[in-house]
C-alpha cells in the first residue's frame, strides 16, 4: 500500500464530529495565497525579501512558510505540535520545497534555534493560542536578527465582528465573555476545546510591545490609509466598492480623525515590528 499524501493525512486530522470547524480549518490551511500575498507586500514596504531567511512561529501545516519558500526566501515553519510539523516537511516535499521545521516547547520557545537567525518572523493568527504570550513575544524578538522584521496578526478582543461569529468557532459573544464561561460554550456547539488563551486588545498589546523593546513601524491605521488612496489593491471586491464609493464622496477625508476609535474596535490586528535600538 502506497503512503498516504500531505492532504489525505491533513484531512484525517481534522475535527470530523463538526462539521463546521471541518470545513472552516480545511479552508484556512488549503488557501493561503491571498493571506500570504497581502503579508508579501506589506512586508516588501520596508525591505527586498527574495534571499532572507524566514521563520512562520506557528505554521501549522507549514502553507505560509512554503509561499514564502517558493518566493525566494529560506524559510522555516515552527509549531508545538509534532505531527503538523512532519505534516508540513511532507507538504514541502510534494511541492518540491526545501522547508526547516523547529518544535515549539510549552513554554514558547525554539531551544534548536539560535538567537538572531531569521531576518522576518512571522506570528499569523497564533499569539492567542499561546500559553504564555509574553515569553513567546520575548521569543520572536531573539530569533530575529538586528533589523529585522516580526509581522504579527490576531483578532482584537473588543472587534465589533466578532459579536454575533467570533473569528475562531463562529459562536457569537464568545471573544467577549471570561474563558470559564467560553470554554463550555465552545465544547457543547463545537465538540471541541477552547484552545484561545489570550485575546489582546491594541492597548494591551501596545504596552507589552514597549515592554519588550519592539517597535511598531505599521499597523491597522497604516493600512486603512493604503485602502483610502488605493482601493483597487483591495482583495474584496465588496469593501473596495465602498471604498471607491467614499472617496467619490470625500467621506474617507474624515477617517484620519477617527483611526484611534477605529483601530480600538477593528476586528483583526496587524503589526509590523522592528527591535528598538
Amino acid at each position: 500500500m502506497s503512503e498516504k499524501s500531505w492532504k489525505e493525512l491533513f484531512e484525517s486530522s481534522l475535527p470530523s464530529q463538526c462539521p463546521q470547524m471541518y470545513e472552516k480549518l480545511k479552508l484556512w490551511h488549503l488557501e493561503v495565497s491571498e493571506r500570504a500575498g497581502v503579508i508579501w507586500d506589506n512586508l516588501s514596504k520596508f525591505t527586498s525579501l527574495p534571499g532572507k531567511t524566514f521563520l512562520d512561529f506557528g505554521c501549522g501545516e507549514g502553507g505560509m512558510a512554503i509561499y514564502f519558500a517558493k518566493k525566494g526566501m529560506t524559510a522555516s515553519g515552527a509549531d508545538i505540535t509534532q505531527a503538523q510539523l512532519e505534516r508540513s516537511r511532507l507538504r514541502a516535499r510534494e511541492e518540491q520545497v526545501g522547508l526547516a521545521a523547529f518544535l515549539i516547547n510549552e513554554q514558547g520557545r525554539i531551544p534548536e534555534a539560535p538567537d538572531e537567525q531569521f531576518d522576518i518572523v512571522l506570528c499569523h493568527t497564533v499569539i492567542e493560542h499561546c500559553r504564555y504570550p509574553e515569553v513567546t513575544i520575548s521569543e520572536l524578538k531573539r530569533l530575529l536578527k538586528k533589523g529585522g522584521l516580526i509581522y504579527l496578526t490576531t483578532c482584537n478582543r473588543l472587534g465589533l465582528g466578532w459579536i454575533f461569529k467570533d473569528a475562531h468557532y463562529h459562536l457569537p459573544l464568545v471573544s467577549f465573555l471570561p474563558k470559564f464561561l467560553s470554554d463550555p460554550l465552545v465544547r457543547k456547539f463545537r465538540k471541541m476545546e477552547n484552545d484561545v488563551t489570550h485575546l489582546f486588545t491594541p492597548i494591551g498589546l501596545n504596552r507589552i510591545f514597549k515592554k519588550h523593546g519592539l517597535k511598531v513601524v505599521y499597523s491597522y491605521p497604516d493600512e486603512v490609509r493604503e485602502k483610502i488612496q488605493k482601493p483597487g489593491k483591495i482583495v474584496s471586491p465588496f469593501k473596495s466598492g465602498i471604498f471607491t464609493i467614499l472617496n467619490k464622496l470625500r467621506i474617507t477625508r474624515l477617517l484620519p480623525l477617527l483611526m484611534p476609535v477605529i483601530h480600538l474596535f477593528t476586528d483583526s490586528l496587524i503589526y509590523i515590528l522592528t527591535k528598538e535600538q
